[in-house]
């Protein structure tokens, strides 16, 4: 069963969990722009899906077709904050594939059609 998350209205529009198991988390971000100003909401709304034992996250992104310094920060803060386990990105085209690829994130996260 899926465990409750208290999120603000706003943050339900622009996120939405498809998986969610104890070690296991698909999270797809509805927003096109992935920038500071969603950023605060999607901290908030991983915060609350968080569950010890979680292993594998996938964030997709194919509706992202902007991403800045502060999204891509809020990546690679679920990376640090998981540690060992691994975080893919699911749906990575056009201008967020290219910053991906500028900063070399493909080696931190795995890239999934």
């Amino acid at each position: 069963m899926a465990a409750m998350v208290k999120v603000n209205s706003f943050a339900m529009k622009l996120f939405d969990h498809l998986i969610e198991e104890k070690a296991q988390l698909e999270v797809k971000v509805l927003a096109s722009r992935f920038d500071a100003s969603v950023c605060d909401d999607f901290r908030d709304y991983m915060d609350g899906l968080w569950s010890p034992g979680l292993e594998k996250i996938t964030l997709d992104l194919s509706t992202v077709q902007f991403i800045d310094s502060s999204g891509v920060g809020a990546l690679i803060g679920v990376q640090k904050r998981l540690g060992r386990g691994s975080v893919s990105l699911r749906g990575v085209t056009g201008h967020v594939a290219n910053v991906i690829k500028l900063l070399r994130l493909q080696r931190e996260f795995a890239l999934i059609d």
